[in-house]
């Protein structure tokens, strides 16, 4: 089963202009050491299964954005915020990314590395590629 990620409108647009996307999500819980994280990305590692959110490589996601329903008489997705907008008077609010479902969504988009960096705090590092 495919998981969800959470794309915002700057993150569609690159996906649907380049293909491709870096997102970093935070890793929770927090390890105690600044310079050590015990997470570990590669090959023979188990433990990235365990706490990596999104997936590992080569796994794919489907991406919930930001939509309405355009014809409040069906349920189909008329519009994305992302994109080219056709002009719709029932797109005031929008309807969130977190409620998106997965039938509606337009992109899926591959894993094609994960690392995890420390900046402020320690991030998972994930470079996706859009699926065709």
């Amino acid at each position: 089963m495919k998981k969800r990620i959470i794309l915002n409108e700057s993150q569609v647009r690159a996906v649907l202009e380049t293909g491709r996307v870096v997102v970093r999500k935070v890793v929770k819980p927090q390890p105690e050491s600044e310079t050590e994280c015990p997470y570990h990305v590669g090959e023979g590692h188990n433990k990235i299964a365990r706490v990596n959110p999104l997936g590992n490589v080569g796994d794919k996601v489907w991406v919930a954005e930001t939509f309405c329903y355009c014809d409040s008489s069906s349920n189909d997705i008329g519009v994305y915020r992302a994109g080219p907008t056709p002009k719709c008077h029932l797109c005031e609010p929008w309807s969130s990314a977190a409620v998106m479902p997965q039938w509606a969504s337009r992109i899926t988009l591959e894993i094609k590395s994960v690392r995890i960096e420390h900046g402020d705090q320690w991030e998972w590092v994930y470079e996706l590629k859009r699926l065709e």
